[in-house]
């Protein structure tokens, strides 16, 4: 068709499918496997990754193209106006909820505003907004007196029992807990019971069931209930001035908040920390600055994002690249191609949080670890500043030397780095 869509060659399909679905697919796509995630850092399957969809960028010039995503006909976006675009218009007509998601995610949050469309999502998606926005002053005050909190307990218990070492173990525990006392309390801290049925449910989603959990109305009525006591300063206390309704199904929302908070950025955390573990300049530049701190968990997030692929569904037909596309076609957009594209990113394969600082990175349309536009998320600033108080006080407090996951800041970033084997050594400040 003249000014339609190219398509991808056989081998690119077949290499596309083997490089970014399968593995995708395999290390989980809700709840990582830890031997899956080392077997495909090990494989160097991000950078197989990049490397291929780099070069189809400049074979295809930038433009969308066909693409088989496994059996299914979609469209690969390959340039950053056409990827804002889609997630602009979302979630009509580009909606965020394609088979693989939605089957995934009823199996443990079936109500999340992520997978629902039309009035729906709009209702839900005000709700989210209501709590998780304009948590300043006293309020953020107080979730970041927990994360320190955490940290005191964390550093007493697991980091002392393994003699000043930190591994992803009791890093991300203590995450959990925090997650756990932000958004439903500090009465949920010690309710460790709910952390590992969210836990179980989500590997169960890794299966793409299709169904919601049998689970998951126990995993709602143990959240309805820190919700009903509503402890002062949570998340959760703020949901009698949101805007809901019975369909919105307020409990239904909680799982995802949980597992952002106590998985995402515990990884995003983590994997900052060891890059400051390995750079005595990049850790002294973080000490003086929360605005350069800020920066470093920004391109943690950008170097290894931890959703690689961004897949939208039209809901009705539409144009892309000149060529009218039907009604029901997968979109799909790779952060592993926007956040490292060597053609377009002088910092591709640095560490460089100068960039967000006093640099465009902060503009860059091809960075889109938070997504954006309509369906953006709504927790970004939560997240940040949460993950900025917990990575400043530990800092301020110790300085952090990687042991195992230890990169080289005078080369480039490795195209993967595994927070399951990630240890560092926490030295006290007065011990430099």
């Amino acid at each position: 068709m003249d000014g339609g869509l190219r398509r991808a060659s056989l081998i690119e399909n077949v290499r596309f499918n083997a490089a970014v679905v399968i593995p995708a697919a395999v290390q989980g796509l809700f709840s990582r496997r830890r031997a899956a995630v080392g077997a495909a850092t090990r494989a160097g399957v991000d950078g197989q990754a990049i490397a291929l969809l780099t070069g189809m960028a400049r074979r295809y010039k930038g433009r969308p193209i066909w693409i088989r995503l496994g059996r299914e006909q979609a469209v690969l976006v390959l340039g950053p106006e056409d990827a804002v675009r889609v997630l602009e218009q979302a979630p009509e007509p580009f909606a965020s909820d394609p088979p693989s998601k939605r089957n995934g995610m009823l199996a443990f949050q079936p109500d999340a505003v992520t997978i629902s469309r039309g009035a729906l999502w709009r209702n839900r998606r005000r709700f989210n907004e209501a709590v998780l926005s304009g948590g300043g002053g006293p309020l953020l005050r107080t979730w970041l007196d927990a994360s320190d909190d955490e940290l005191d307990r964390m550093l007493a218990g697991p980091v002392a029992i393994a003699a000043g070492e930190l591994d992803w173990q009791a890093f991300h525990g203590m995450m959990q807990r925090l997650a756990r006392r932000i958004v439903l309390g500090e009465g949920a801290a010690e309710d460790e019971a709910l952390t590992r049925l969210l836990e179980d449910l989500m590997a169960d989603a890794n299966a793409l069931p299709g169904e919601t959990g049998p689970e998951v109305g126990q995993l709602e009525e143990m959240i309805a209930r820190h919700v009903d006591r509503a402890d002062r300063g949570s998340l959760v206390a703020r949901f009698s001035g949101a805007p809901a309704t019975a369909r919105t199904n307020s409990v239904g929302q909680v799982p995802h908040w949980l597992f952002a908070l106590g998985d995402t950025l515990a990884i995003n955390l983590f994997r900052a920390l060891a890059v400051l573990g390995s750079d005595g300049d990049g850790l002294a530049g973080a000490r003086r600055s929360r605005e350069l701190l800020r920066a470093c968990l920004q391109e943690a997030m950008r170097l290894w994002p931890t959703t690689p692929i961004l897949v939208r569904e039209t809901t009705k037909a539409v144009e892309i690249g000149g060529e009218r596309i039907p009604k029901g076609t997968q979109v799909v957009i790779s952060n592993l191609l926007g956040h490292r594209n060597p053609d377009r990113l002088d910092q591709a394969d640095r560490f460089a949080p100068e960039t967000w600082v006093h640099g465009d990175a902060a503009s860059e349309p091809s960075f889109n670890h938070f997504s954006r536009g309509p369906q953006a998320c709504p927790g970004a600033t939560l997240a940040i500043g949460v993950g900025e108080e917990t990575l400043g006080s530990l800092i301020d407090r110790f300085t952090p030397r990687t042991l195992s996951g230890f990169v080289d800041p005078a080369k480039p970033m490795p195209r993967m780095l595994d927070f399951f084997s990630i240890r560092i050594r926490l030295d006290p400040v007065w011990a430099r």
